[in-house]
Parts: structure tokens; C-alpha cells; sequence
């Protein structure tokens, strides 16, 4: 028998104290992202997952802020906002030109299905992920 998910149940994170929502909200190119996102947290969401690619990080940033102003019981070590880089940045000259030149950028060719590595260097992860943080608005990101 499965135990029954709720919007409290977590799950610990390695080498961390921080217990993360099974359930989250996935925003996506939206008119209405930043009302979907103020009211899942409304509803008792905690975790909300969002991508440079959707460009709706600040929409998503200015619910999460204006959420915490409304509920000062919550805090934003409450709220998991978890982003991804995209990894075919156009404006970056280093990047692949294509999928297909991305995918087989390693030593072992793999196809798109295969795909699981990055091609970011340590220096343009940090530019990418302060990129977020400056469009969300938020201080930090969980993951």
C-alpha cells in the first residue's frame, strides 16, 4: 500500500537538514504566472519550479516576494524556488551552435536522449545563475 502524498509530505536532502516538497507547482510561459504562483502558495505550496528558458522567473520571484510581505509567519526558507540554466545561451560565443554539436560535445557521442551533461563552465554557471536571482528578484535559489 502507497502512502498518500500531501502538500506537507518531503523528502531530506543529502547533506543537508532541509527537507524539500514531493509536491511543487511547475510554472510555464504564462500570462498568468505570477497569479498561478501566489495562489498555490495560498493553497500551501512550497515548492515552485521555474527555468530561464520560460521566461517567467521574475513573475515567479515577484509572487514568492509578495506572498512572504503577506504572510510574515512564512519564511523564505520555507519556499523551495528551484531554476534551471538553459544550456544553449545564444548570447554566449562559447556555446555549442547546435543540439546535435551540444550532444556529442564529450569524448563519448551520445544522442538527445542521452544528453545529461553540461557544457558550462564553473565561471558561466555562476553568471547564469546570478542572472536568475536578478530577473526573479529573489535573494537566492534552493536548487
Amino acid at each position: 500500500m502507497s502512502a498518500e502524498l500531501t502538500l506537507e509530505s518531503r523528502l531530506p536532502l543529502p547533506s543537508s537538514d532541509a527537507r524539500i516538497p514531493v509536491l511543487g507547482l511547475g510554472v510555464c510561459v504564462s500570462s498568468r504566472c505570477e497569479e498561478s504562483v501566489l495562489s498555490a502558495l495560498k493553497q500551501g505550496y512550497r515548492s515552485v519550479d521555474t527555468a530561464q528558458i520560460y521566461y517567467n522567473e521574475r513573475e515567479t520571484g515577484s509572487a514568492v516576494n509578495k506572498f512572504l510581505s503577506q504572510n510574515p509567519s512564512v519564511k523564505r526558507s520555507d519556499i523551495f524556488v528551484c531554476s534551471k540554466l538553459w544550456e544553449v545561451d545564444l548570447s554566449r560565443s562559447d556555446m555549442p551552435t547546435s543540439f546535435d554539436e551540444l550532444c556529442n560535445a564529450g569524448p563519448w557521442p551520445l544522442n538527445s536522449l542521452e544528453a545529461g551533461h553540461t557544457t558550462y563552465s564553473k565561471e558561466a554557471a555562476l553568471e547564469g545563475i546570478d542572472k536568475s536571482l536578478k530577473t526573479s528578484g529573489l535573494d537566492y535559489l534552493d536548487l
